[in-house]
């Protein structure tokens, strides 16, 4: 195997998710520069496939690489659909970044406000845990403790593993 198959084994961080076609799955592995690496590489594939089908010329390592695009092709989203979670994943970030900002000033309605706008962009159920976790964080340090108590039960109920759904 190489090329594309290579290449989708990079873009994709895991053999099992391919497996299991989990977009969710997908999502918590996968980071920015993945996604971005993996964009890049799609479109030099495409823009190759393109000039060696204008070019006339049929290999059988172009026949096993259109295969391989094929099954790539069925298993991830198409480029716009991976520009909107990319675009989708940096708002999140930019949200909670900027309720972490608020917390540190200690703007706590302002903190809650980001966290909840992140919230509502349905982040994946490892980050929505800890925008849960943090929002708690917020409603205890104004003294609002049964949405604090809320919130952490969310948390653990999305990560039963992050510790600070419980220390909140």
């Amino acid at each position: 195997m190489g090329g594309v198959a290579d290449s989708l084994d990079l873009f994709l961080g895991l053999e099992a998710a391919a497996d299991t076609c989990d977009l969710d799955l997908l999502l918590q592995s996968w980071d920015q520069e993945l996604l971005q690496e993996g964009l890049l590489k799609l479109d030099a594939h495409q823009h190759s496939k393109s000039s060696s089908s204008s070019a006339g010329s049929t290999t059988s390592s172009s026949t096993s690489n259109t295969g391989a695009a094929s099954f790539a092709a069925l298993l991830l989203p198409q480029r716009g659909e991976l520009q909107s979670l990319l675009d989708q994943l940096a708002q999140q970030q930019e949200l909670k970044a900027d309720g972490n900002k608020q917390m540190g000033a200690k703007q706590y309605e302002a903190a809650i406000e980001a966290y909840g706008k992140a919230l509502a962009l349905q982040p994946s159920a490892g980050f929505a845990a800890v925008l849960h976790s943090n929002r708690a964080a917020a409603y205890q340090s104004l003294g609002r403790f049964a949405e604090a108590l809320a919130d952490c039960g969310r948390s653990a109920a999305l990560d039963a593993s992050y510790g600070k759904a419980y220390t909140r």
